[in-house]
């Protein structure tokens, strides 16, 4: 969550001193709209800044969610519906799955509100209001102190969240106030043929044909407030909904999305942007890669274990394509030298006035210092992160470190027993879902991972590639010494085995930790990790001030330009038309796709592109019901908001504050995106609304459904 600022006076002045703004790039903060409302209108907005954020009546933002804190969904009824991604229901509709009842691959059609599934531990907010409290933190002589304090202010139950959210690299902070939903239900589901078509082949990939929404609905107690889970709780009755369009679309049309985007990182100069596609994106892909292989080596021989590891495997998947993207993007793009010309402009600026050289002039080449000096530090950091403590023996250890720790200290024993207690419940949650097999193979290959790809040299090595136990395993036959070492960790750690664990658990002792094959190779991570915490925690400290300096002087060298805060999980709001655009190599992507793109894509049997014989039939005779155009459904469309990874499930609404869409992607042209926006290629893909009734309607015949929502037919 990276950030920028001067004052809020500064910020207002520079919102006033704006030419016409593009509707594109761009992740603004709803607070701020009154002074971009304009623009949006001269792009096709028929609504005022109040319709879409206030916090003195009912506006749009009332119907915007954020879900889980991973993704986006929109509420589209009066009895708290709620529509949002295939992808972002994922995990609930694979973990109310079952062999005998596979939610995933048959879908789910709830025929009455007895029906919905509650999901539990699945939550919903909705943003109550935001408030810029950046003076009274930044005059603080204790800003720690003076958040905490803030937010204790405003949270005056258990359903009420709040945040002080820092912008600009901690130039700015607003506070965000959250009314939290914890009773959510499924109510409906696309089979994956529907909500997952295309797969990982077509991921990130334009054009599209995913009908990626699924549908879910909050509860309340009778009060209409959050209240957990319970039988007699009744369906949310919504400060607002949106209502649905039906009307036909067109290049040009404009569009709105409002959303949770996770994080950006555009203001980076180029030596940081250099680390991370040079260095850091490619031991990720590596060690994704890696698992991946492994999970899907499982995946495929049994059934109950696809389920079980399916919501995982789809997550990190969709990480490592999009690594691999921004590192594919970039050898084809010239953003570097974009950014480097606009570096040399900033330094010359800055040179032509002795004050603005004293403060700024000096900035960047003090972050790149930064990146060269401590390259063997990031290099650790990255592999200890995505390889180190991938194997779940590996996380689980940590609370088997955190009890070595206070054994050693002498704790009393009522804390070592309370910290038992926990532990015991701890360690059946963690074998309910523990796979020894896969986790051995992952830690056998992230443990290879490490040994190769860490600096040669001791202080940037877990001390276990020196310890006599390892060095006397011996490669043999087709088991090498990782194999071998994975495989005496299965057999013997109390991090592999329910029974030793809890055995353990009613009576640990440090000698037993301290001799155990599991912990002694959890140790060694954990104890370079916390070796080089200080220094990593300093340097990044070192990194926030230099980097808010500069963006401070960029805004500075850049008066007339009004700079947006780097996304950081935040509620946004971005706008801008549907567009197609022209790829790599002169292609020509048009704006849509439709129903014969589904039926060209078929490969009968295949788990990406299998075609549901009731859906073919539907497409086939051309049973469209009301939701064609020119006899022809539209299935996905491009437009060229602003959006990323927690946007997913954001709505996709036209200038009257209709919803016509649901975001779900981004193009492969466009993987740059989150360190650097190329206007001319980067595209959201979003599923077109009349797909989803479509689906809704025809194929899963959910006329309850249809019922309650509110729909524009011209």
């Amino acid at each position: 969550m990276r950030i920028i600022k001067k004052t809020l006076f500064l910020c207002t002045a520079l919102f006033f001193m704006l030419p016409r703004l593009a509707a594109d790039e761009g992740m603004w903060l709803p607070i701020y709209l009154r002074l971009i409302s304009g623009d949006m209108q001269n792009s096709g907005l028929h609504l005022s800044a109040d319709d879409i954020y206030s916090i003195n009546h009912s506006s749009i933002k009332d119907a915007v969610i954020s879900m889980g804190g991973f993704c986006t969904a929109e509420i589209v009824s009066e009895k708290g519906l709620v529509f949002t991604n295939h992808h972002c229901g994922y995990d609930a509709i694979a973990g109310l799955s079952t062999e005998d009842n596979n939610l995933v691959d048959n879908g789910f059609w709830s025929s009455d509100f007895q029906e919905e599934k509650p999901v539990e531990g699945l939550y919903m907010s909705i943003l109550q209001y935001m408030e810029d409290v950046s003076d009274l933190v930044n005059r603080s002589q204790d800003p720690d102190a003076t958040i905490d304090s803030i937010i204790k202010s405003v949270s005056s139950s258990d359903f009420i969240e709040a945040e002080v959210a820092s912008m600009f690299y901690g130039k700015e902070h607003y506070l965000m106030v959250y009314k939290v939903y914890r009773d959510i239900r499924l109510v409906a589901a696309p089979p994956n043929s529907i909500g997952s078509f295309g797969g990982e082949t077509d991921n990130w990939m334009w054009p599209r044909h995913t009908g990626d929404f699924s549908i879910f609905r909050i509860y309340t107690g009778a009060d209409n407030e959050p209240a957990e889970y319970s039988p007699d709780n009744v369906p949310f009755r919504p400060a607002h909904h949106l209502p649905i369009s039906l009307k036909d679309k067109k290049e040009g049309d404009f569009t709105m999305i409002m959303g949770f985007p996770g994080s950006t990182q555009r203001y980076l100069p180029v030596s940081s942007i250099e680390n991370i596609i040079g260095v850091d994106y490619p031991i990720y892909v590596k060690a994704l890669s890696e698992r991946l292989r492994i999970m899907k080596s499982f995946m495929d021989k049994k059934k109950s274990t696809e389920l079980a590891l399916t919501s995982d495997y789809e997550s990190l998947s969709n990480s490592r394509k999009y690594f691999f993207g921004v590192v594919d993007r970039a050898a084809k793009s010239d953003f570097l030298e974009k950014k480097k010309a606009y570096e040399t402009s900033f330094l010359q600026w800055t040179g032509l006035d002795t004050a603005r050289e004293r403060k700024y002039g000096s900035l960047l080449a003090n972050i790149q210092n930064l990146d060269t000096a401590y390259i063997n530090l990031d290099i650790t950091t990255d592999y200890l992160n995505l390889a180190g403590f991938a194997p779940q023996m590996v996380l689980f250890g940590i609370q088997f470190f955190r009890l070595e720790r206070m054994l050693k200290a002498g704790a009393p024993e009522s804390v070592i027993e309370e910290f038992k207690s926990e532990m015991e419940n701890s360690i059946n949650e963690h074998f309910d879902e523990y796979y020894p097999r896969i986790d051995e193979e992952i830690l056998a290959s992230m443990a290879r991972l490490l040994y190769n790809g860490l600096p040669d040299d001791p202080e940037y090595r877990p001390s276990v590639f020196s310890d006599d136990w390892f060095l006397k395993l011996k490669d043999k036959g087709r088991k090498d010494r990782f194999d071998r070492m994975a495989r005496l960790i299965r057999k013997k750690s109390i991090l592999t085995d329910r029974k030793r664990a809890l055995a353990f658990i009613a009576n640990p002792d440090t000698l037993t930790l301290e001799n155990d094959p599991g912990m002694r190779y959890t140790n060694s991570l954990i104890d370079l990790y916390l070796k080089h915490n200080a220094l990593s925690g300093m340097i990044s400290s070192m990194r926030e001030q230099l980097m808010a300096e500069y963006v401070e002087g960029r805004r500075l060298f850049d008066s007339t330009k009004f700079y947006y805060p780097d996304a950081n999980s935040t509620e946004r709001l971005t706008f801008g038309v549907i567009k197609p655009y022209v790829g790599d190599g002169g292609k020509k992507y048009k704006a849509f796709t439709t129903h014969y793109g589904i039926l060209a894509k078929e490969i009968p049997g295949d788990e990406e592109f299998d075609v549901d014989p009731k859906l073919k039939s539907l497409l086939v005779n051309k049973d469209f019901g009301p939701y064609a155009q020119n006899d022809t459904l539209t299935i996905c469309f491009l437009h060229n908001t602003d959006i990323t990874g927690g946007n997913s499930g954001s709505p996709v609404l036209d200038g009257d504050g209709n919803l016509i869409g649901i975001a779900f992607d981004g193009n492969w042209e466009g993987m740059l995106s989150d360190l650097y926006f190329e206007e001319s290629v980067t595209r959201t893909i979003s599923v077109d609304i009349r797909y989803v009734l479509f689906v809704i309607d025809k194929f899963g015949e959910c006329s309850h459904i249809m019922n309650e929502l509110d729909i524009v037919k011209e």
